[in-house]
């Protein structure tokens, strides 16, 4: 019973600390387009996850080496490599996209972390979690509008923004699932270190020279990811995949009017339609998983069971490692 009444509590807290890196990405993104538009993508992402390094070396040297021991090489590699996929896509998309257009591309993701996670970490998916992806991501499809200029060809922005949101899908799964053995903090430093090395080669062959207003904004924008990354991998520790991908969505509404306020971007009434749609499933799925957790925690052991197999959430009681 316990573990019930902590699921509760992970739940709520999961929200908030979604809600907060939410904003927080939002600022990132809106950073990168900045400094995106006039410094090569591979420099960039360098500079990113190498200052996002130096960022998090003073906690490694307070906690000492054994706080971000490696208890899964597999994991910080696979995690590396996908986050280099993933990221290089996105900070292109961002440098030659408008900002709410390339969120809402992105956020084709929860469709792909529900069904990775049910594959892979064989974790239940209930029916309304699955009604509540599949609403909000017709309200993304609203959004993009995909069919608008399809007598222009194929829009490979378009196709290579839905390719990195596979990338931060997978990265999300594998973290969730194998990666509960290692620290947040070490999870974290190693992705930057790995990242950083990895990009490196790419980031010397274009490198050019900055201004001191384009280092000063890669150092703001570092300590916006560090932070995004930071409350998404302790919401994932104490909150369900389901509610996490889903909550995810409030950041489609909040780009576009970021992108309205500062680069003019004017959103089409499609795009205001699927936001509604989109912000209509969050607050359902949001409802629904939270109100379920409680009514799970004010059982008797007698009727726990019961509940549980018709429970949603992706992690009903304890967190899977498989």
């Amino acid at each position: 019973m316990t573990s019930i009444k902590l699921r509760s509590v992970g739940e709520s807290r999961a929200v908030l600390l979604i809600c907060v890196a939410i904003v927080t990405g939002t600022l990132m993104d809106v950073l990168i387009k900045l400094v995106g538009g006039e410094v090569p993508t591979w420099q960039l992402l360098f500079l990113r996850w190498a200052f996002n390094g130096v960022l998090l070396m003073p906690f490694v040297l307070y906690q000492g080496w054994e706080a971000v021991r490696w208890h899964k090489p597999g994991v910080h590699l696979i995690r590396a490599l996908l986050t280099v996929f993933g990221s290089f896509l996105l900070f292109y998309a961002l440098a030659h996209q408008p900002l709410g257009l390339t969120i809402s591309l992105f956020f084709t993701e929860p469709l792909f972390v529900l069904p990775m996670a049910a594959l892979l970490l064989r974790e239940r998916v209930g029916m309304a979690n699955w009604l509540a992806a599949l609403v909000g991501f017709s309200g993304v499809l609203l959004v993009a509008n995909p069919f608008a200029d399809m007598a222009k060809g194929v829009n490979w922005f378009t196709l290579l923004s839905v390719m990195g949101a596979i990338g931060f899908a997978a990265s999300q799964v594998i973290t969730k699932g194998y990666g509960q053995q290692e620290s947040t903090l070490g999870l974290i430093f190693w992705l930057s270190v790995l990242t950083a090395a990895a990009t490196a080669p790419m980031a010397w062959h274009s490198w050019q020279p900055l201004s001191n207003e384009q280092w000063g904004l890669i150092w703001l924008l570092t300590l916006a990811g560090c932070a995004y990354n930071l409350l998404w991998l302790m919401a994932l520790r104490c909150g369900s995949m389901a509610t996490i991908a889903n909550l995810s969505y409030l950041s489609l509404p909040l780009a576009f009017a970021v992108g309205w306020w500062l680069f003019a971007e004017v959103p089409q009434l499609s795009t205001l339609i699927g936001s509604a749609v989109i912000l209509l499933a969050v607050v359902a799925v949001g409802r629904h998983n939270v109100l379920q957790a409680r009514r799970l925690a004010s059982l008797d052991e007698e009727h726990l069971q019961e509940a549980l197999l018709e429970a949603d959430p992706l992690t009903p009681v304890q967190q899977k490692s498989v």
